[in-house]
C-alpha cells in the first residue's frame, strides 16, 4: 500500500548524462515474488493514475501485472501487462487494456501523441466537427 508513487524518479537513469531522459531498471534475476498492489496516486512522465490495484508478479526479470484497475484521464482502465527488463539495451512492454470513458484529448497529452504529430494535430479539427472527446472501447 502507497499513497503516492513517482515512476520518473524510480525509474531515473542516475548514470546518463543530465541531458539523457532515459529511464532503467534494475532487477536482480534471482527475484522472485507476488506483490498485491493498491496506490493511491502514480505518476510518469505526464501521465497521472489514482486509486491503482492489482497483483504484480516477478520471475525472470519480467513483471506481470495481473487484474490491474485504475482511474486516469476522466476514465477507468483495466489491464494486464508485462515488462520485460532482461535486456540492458532495451525494455519490452506487451499490454491487453480495456479503456472506460476516457478522455481522447487527455489520452493524447499523457501519452505524449504516442511518439508522433500527425493525428494530435486533428483532434481540435475533429471535435469541431462533432466528433466529440470521450473514447469508450468495449469488447
Amino acid at each position: 500500500v502507497s499513497s503516492h508513487i513517482d515512476l520518473d524518479e524510480l525509474l531515473s537513469n542516475k548514470s546518463a548524462a543530465p541531458s539523457d531522459s532515459s529511464y532503467r531498471l534494475r532487477v536482480d534475476p534471482r527475484l522472485v515474488g507476488d506483490l498485491n498492489v493498491r496506490v493511491g496516486n502514480l505518476k510518469f512522465r505526464r501521465f497521472r493514475a489514482r486509486d491503482l490495484t492489482g497483483t504484480v508478479h516477478l520471475e525472470n526479470q519480467v513483471l506481470s501485472g495481473r487484474g490491474l484497475e485504475f482511474h486516469a484521464m476522466q476514465g477507468d482502465i483495466s489491464m494486464e501487462a508485462r515488462i520485460d527488463v532482461s535486456r540492458s539495451d532495451s525494455v519490452f512492454m506487451d499490454y491487453d487494456a480495456r479503456l472506460k470513458r476516457i478522455d481522447i484529448e487527455q489520452l493524447f497529452h499523457e501519452m505524449e501523441d504516442f511518439g508522433q504529430d500527425v493525428i494530435a494535430h486533428a483532434f481540435p479539427l475533429l471535435v469541431k466537427c462533432g466528433a466529440g472527446r470521450l473514447l469508450e472501447l468495449d469488447d
